[in-house]
């Protein structure tokens, strides 16, 4: 795989070692700035809807039940253009948790979910499971675009 599929296949990655793999990084359109080894907070980023597009999260997820050790990467996109910053860590700007890429076509999450096994909110659900359902529900609604915009070029 050297781009992701042209038949609007999407991919939704986690993984905390991707800094130790810079060649499926550049497959997946991002860098990796640096490593952390404490679970650092994840927040929307500004302007972003990641946080209620199925369910709501709360403003910060900041509660962690575990730490792994290696607990993710901050991300950079390579190409801003196709990319955009889903949320971030620690509230600063600068350090990306949560990147879409090739116009939203890969979701590469740079935080380890295991470590936040927990509700920062009061709807009894864990955290990371709201978070990835959204995810979903963002690549589902990126598929209904793309066929709409398939449709429009066939007639």
């Amino acid at each position: 795989m050297r781009t992701p599929s042209p038949r609007g296949s999407f991919v939704i990655i986690s993984y905390w070692y991707l800094g130790g793999e810079p060649a499926l990084a550049t497959v997946l359109g991002v860098t990796v700035d640096s490593s952390f080894t404490s679970p650092l907070p994840l927040s929307v980023a500004t302007g972003g809807d990641l946080w209620t597009i199925y369910e709501t999260l709360p403003s910060s997820i900041k509660t962690y039940s575990h730490d792994a050790g290696t607990n993710g990467v901050v991300l950079s996109p390579i190409d801003a253009a196709t990319s955009e910053t889903l949320a971030i860590f620690s509230g600063s700007s600068t350090q990306d948790a949560i990147v879409a890429t090739f116009n939203g076509q890969v979701i590469v999450n740079g935080h380890l979910p295991w470590d936040h096994q927990s509700t920062d909110d009061s709807d009894g659900l864990k955290d990371m499971g709201e978070l990835y359902a959204n995810e979903a529900g963002l690549a589902d609604r990126l598929r209904g675009l793309e066929r709409w915009r398939r449709a429009r070029v066939t007639r």
